[in-house]
């Protein structure tokens, strides 16, 4: 279960341009992922919890905060046993950006949230 919950360096990078979404799980500040904790666990009785945590999204809850707050989204080319996964970044539709190429499906995601990451900060 916990290969679908982005790493934690990626978490914690997420945090930058303000991805604050209800997660089903979260890491301690040693990076240690812990599951099924919900939102009344962030502010509780008034008090907010969020610097002794991070949020850890799935896969799916962060490619969906960039295609619906940023309108970015991530397209995987080629992907097989005998082809290289060429990943790419559209933005807004119309403009794309060429990431390369990845031995496996899961390289191309985490490269691909790290570029999106990026791209936002960019931007503020």
């Amino acid at each position: 279960m916990t290969k679908e919950f982005v790493p934690y360096e990626l978490a914690l990078k997420l945090k930058q341009p303000g991805f604050d979404e209800p997660c089903f799980g979260r890491f301690n500040n040693d990076g240690y992922l812990l599951i099924a904790h919900t939102e009344k666990y962030i502010i509780s009785n008034g008090v907010d919890r969020s610097e002794f945590f991070t949020l850890a999204p799935t896969f799916s809850q962060a490619f969906r905060w960039f295609r619906e707050k940023h309108g970015m989204v991530f397209n995987l080319v080629g992907s097989g046993p005998y082809y290289p996964s060429i990943a790419f970044i559209l933005i807004d539709g119309n403009s794309d950006i060429e990431l390369g190429e990845y031995d496996n499906y899961e390289e191309a995601e985490l490269a691909c949230l790290d570029k999106m990451i990026e791209i936002v900060e960019s931007k503020m």
